[in-house]
């Protein structure tokens, strides 16, 4: 096993960004469950329409920020294994 580490020494860099960009991604989900629930919280709970559109502009700006990262969080795990493996 510890011949295997050390032949795969100069590509620790890779897999370690590769399986943070792979880790990352997969919390995407639960995040955008979370925003989901917060965005539907705050339509019912609002009491006026002005605090109403204040809040749900806040969180359709955290839907742009959750769509954006996993995109490219994607590109970044699979460039790496797939560098890694050529």
């Amino acid at each position: 096993m510890w011949r295997a580490y050390k032949m795969s020494a100069p590509e620790w860099y890779f897999i370690v960004l590769g399986m943070i960009g792979a880790a990352m991604n997969g919390v995407a989900m639960p995040i955008f469950a979370i925003v989901f629930g917060n965005v539907l919280q705050v339509l019912l709970t609002s009491k006026t329409s002005e605090q109403m559109m204040n809040s749900v502009d806040f969180w359709a700006g955290m839907f742009v920020v959750i769509v954006r990262s996993p995109f490219i969080l994607f590109y970044l795990f699979i460039y790496l294994f797939i560098y890694l493996f050529l």
